[in-house]
């Protein structure tokens, strides 16, 4: 998994999802995991000031963007958040992707801890859409295409958390976000479930992969999406593509790219 989520607290959710309910012990415990291996005494601590959430500028400084919830506000939010998510969730009729990202959005505006509330979000959301049946983040990260959509997912919290403080923000920018990164993996694991299934080559599907891309395409995503064939036989079969001309090498050395001629 990537964009940080962090291994243990990965490797928990997928052994208690099914039966874990959501509570504030849950939501400290991913964070607690997160921080044991190195600062075991922070994990799970809750914020002691108010942070800011801000974006860098192309000049090096940042720009405020939100100011999160007080921290004597935290618990009492916390709570009446997760209840309500629950309450909702009972309701067969409720659509619960739409619930999960609603639910991603608040907890990112209440920013519960000093640091590490962008890795919980993630690891609540993979344990959210696990836990009422959406899997595609197990195969495809979803973190991964939000680390991808950067720009969109600031300008999407920015939209919708004008005036959350009020009780007055718009879900809708934030959620449509959200909801169009899952869509957004479930097309990318139809596309690596039919490319694995072709009945040719290795180098006939690194091939295809590259020229597939709409951009220039670097070594570490085609090995993700040709998962059953070995580094050694991707890295040989584009060393001999481009080397016969039919796809090119874009940039060389750690993060190589390649495209279709």
């Amino acid at each position: 998994m990537l964009f940080l989520l962090g291994n243990n607290a990965l490797d928990l959710i997928d052994e208690v999802y099914k039966y874990q309910t959501l509570d504030r012990s849950f939501v400290s415990t991913l964070h607690y995991y997160i921080y044991k291996d190195y600062n075991p005494e922070f994990g799970g601590r809750y914020k002691d000031s108010i942070n800011y959430i801000q974006e860098s500028m192309p000049d090096g400084s940042f720009n405020t963007i939100f100011v999160s919830a007080a921290p004597e506000q935290v618990v009492i939010l916390l709570d009446n958040l997760i209840y309500q998510f629950n309450q909702l969730a009972m309701d067969e009729e409720c659509n619960k992707l739409l619930l999960i990202s609603a639910f991603m959005f608040d907890f990112m505006c209440i920013h519960p801890y000093n640091h590490g509330n962008g890795r919980v979000s993630r690891l609540l959301l993979h344990f959210l859409l696990k836990k009422y049946g959406y899997d595609v983040d197990d195969y495809f990260a979803i973190s991964y295409l939000m680390k991808q959509h950067l720009g969109e997912y600031i300008d999407a919290f920015k939209l919708s958390s004008a005036g959350w403080h009020d009780n007055e923000a718009d879900y809708e920018p934030f959620v449509s976000f959200i909801l169009k990164r899952i869509l957004e993996a479930y097309r990318k694991l139809d596309y690596i479930l039919e490319v694995n299934k072709l009945d040719c080559t290795s180098e006939e599907k690194v091939l295809k992969v590259v020229v597939d891309s709409a951009t220039p395409i670097s070594k570490t995503v085609v090995l993700r999406v040709l998962y059953p064939i070995s580094k050694v036989t991707v890295e040989k079969a584009l060393a001999k593509l481009v080397d016969e001309g039919r796809i090119q090498l874009i940039t060389k050395g750690r993060y190589s790219k390649y495209f279709r001629v």
